[in-house]
């Protein structure tokens, strides 16, 4: 009886769509008994959710493999062996690689306070940045902040102040365009004023 249950559940599972012996396996396995067609049908997609997540973890470690090889085949780092692990340092010629770097980075690097300028127009600054440049977002939430500018919401800033071109530019070299949208308050009030 119990093999023609489980029978059942892998038929059941199957469905209409064609699963691989491990995840036909993993997703009965990992349900409750008796769990409904529904229920293995939304393992069987967080399974397939969980190997996605896999896959992405190992492309990512895979480029940073590359990236240490390329480092060490490149006379900037040297592996040294410790015991049964691997310790990376900084060659001679990586110390100085470093230096440009930083030197390169500071000065390509986007300010993070600019002028501030007081203006008579209102301005608001409203943006919806993705999740994956949440770091360009503190970064425009702090140069807003620097500039004088009050927080409205996380992404929605007001103030009486210019905007100095470079930081027009810095949104420009950082992708951000697409994103932000500044506008320019003529009229003040509340609609119904505005409306008559």
């Amino acid at each position: 009886m119990r093999m023609e249950r489980l029978a059942f559940e892998v038929l059941d599972a199957l469905g209409e769509v064609a699963m691989s012996t491990a995840e036909v396996i993993e997703a009965i396995l990992t349900s409750p008994y008796g769990s409904s067609y529904g229920r293995l049908q939304k393992r069987t997609r967080e399974i397939e959710q969980e190997r996605a997540g896999v896959k992405q973890r190992s492309r990512e470690q895979r480029e940073f493999y590359d990236l240490l090889y390329r480092l060490k085949r490149d006379g900037f780092i040297a592996g040294k062996q410790t015991g049964n692990k691997n310790r990376w340092l900084r060659t001679a010629k990586g110390e100085k690689k470093i230096d440009i770097l930083k030197k390169y980075f500071s000065e390509t690097r986007p300010r993070n306070k600019y002028e501030k300028e007081n203006d008579s127009e209102i301005k608001i600054i409203a943006f919806d940045i993705p999740e994956k440049y949440r770091r360009k977002r503190w970064w425009l939430r702090g140069a807003v902040k620097s500039m004088g500018f009050t927080m409205l919401q996380k992404s929605v800033w007001v103030g009486k102040f210019k905007l100095p071109q470079e930081f027009i530019g810095d949104i420009k070299f950082m992708g951000l365009l697409p994103y932000v949208e500044i506008l320019a308050v003529t009229k003040t009030g509340s609609l119904k004023e505005l409306t008559r």
